[in-house]
């Protein structure tokens, strides 16, 4: 009975706002700039993190050089496959809802390249601009491989994924013959269009705040150690 009057009453609610200009609740906020954003919450001793992407879309890292950027005030470490933190050595375990079977990719996992925009090193900085900045300053060398990108030379290695994993179904079998519809159209489009790799989204913001339990200070020292003995190596 209960539930039955909760839903009773959303419907009504739903009645009367249904057609009509209904204000947003932090519809003022935003457009007069007072809204606060996920990248824009702040703490003392917040440090902040910028990704460098590989050059490369296939290959091995042959080194990485950073000592330019840890050489600037207030870099506190860079990050990379060979000083990265301890990782479980397997992870076929891995599961969730939607994704095919197989193993997760791991950023900074080992030198390994599997496309153009991977990151290959982490800068922790006390500042944006000053971590990306610092990222500009690394200088990584790699080994380059062939790669393709083209769909139809792909397709020949083409494979039926697994459903070991819940949630997810196989593409369908195969039906009729999109070459054949296409070449026997009156009217043809044949173009290649492009999108970048930073697609705007509007209702998300890419910035993910942390706050440990430990005090800022304490963090700050043990980056700062790790920082000198990454600087002496």
């Amino acid at each position: 009975m209960n539930s039955t009057t909760a839903l009773e009453r959303i419907a009504a609610q739903a009645a009367q706002s249904s057609g009509k200009p209904v204000n947003r609740v932090d519809g003022k906020k935003k457009v007069t700039g007072e809204a606060r954003y996920a990248g824009e919450f702040f703490a003392d001793g917040m440090t902040y993190g910028f990704a460098l992407p590989s050059r490369i879309a296939s290959g091995r890292i042959v080194s990485i050089e950073a000592a330019r950027a840890l050489e600037l005030p207030g870099v506190l470490m860079v990050l990379t496959h060979e000083n990265r933190p301890e990782m479980p050595l397997l992870d076929d375990a891995y599961k969730d809802q939607s994704a095919p079977g197989g193993m997760p990719f791991r950023p900074l996992w080992d030198d390994r390249v599997w496309y153009s925009g991977q990151p290959v090193a982490l800068v922790v900085a006390e500042s944006h601009e000053l971590a990306r900045h610092a990222a500009s300053l690394i200088e990584v060398t790699y080994e380059r491989t062939p790669h393709c990108t083209d769909f139809r030379e792909a397709e020949v290695n083409a494979y039926v994924p697994s459903t070991e994993k819940g949630g997810f179904e196989p593409p369908p079998p195969p039906r009729g013959d999109a070459d054949a519809a296409l070449n026997a159209a009156p009217v043809k489009i044949d173009q290649r269009y492009s999108t970048p790799p930073n697609i705007t989204i509007p209702w998300s913001c890419m910035a993910a705040p942390s706050f440990p339990s430990r005090p800022a200070s304490s963090r700050s020292t043990r980056k700062r150690r790790a920082c000198s003995t990454r600087k002496s190596t």
